[in-house]
């Protein structure tokens, strides 16, 4: 079984899913849990405070990462999509974002 990825090996995934359609973190998650063959219990893990899942947790740092490096663009509040700069990088095919 594999471990839930950390928040860098979630940004390229991450940045995939929103090259060509806007996204919110919690739709996204479920592809990506699909993705990375992640389990219902896996899914489920929640943060020490319980207010989310580690993914979503995980998810969303990937995403402010992603973000402040110009990759990623905020549409409104939760909704974001890749920048040009993000999709011009995916035309490269890195084998990861860091």
């Amino acid at each position: 079984m594999m471990a839930i990825p950390d928040y860098q090996s979630l940004m390229l995934p991450l940045l995939t899913l929103v090259s060509n359609e806007e996204g919110r973190i919690p739709d996204l998650a479920e592809r990506i849990a699909d993705n990375f063959n992640l389990s219902q219990e896996q899914r489920s893990i929640r943060v020490a405070s319980g207010t989310k899942t580690l993914l979503i947790d995980r998810l969303h740092w990937a995403k402010t990462y992603l973000h402040k490096a110009g990759l990623v663009v905020g549409l409104r509040r939760g909704v974001f999509i890749a920048s040009d700069a993000g999709r011009a990088l995916l035309t490269k095919k890195p084998p990861k974002i860091d």
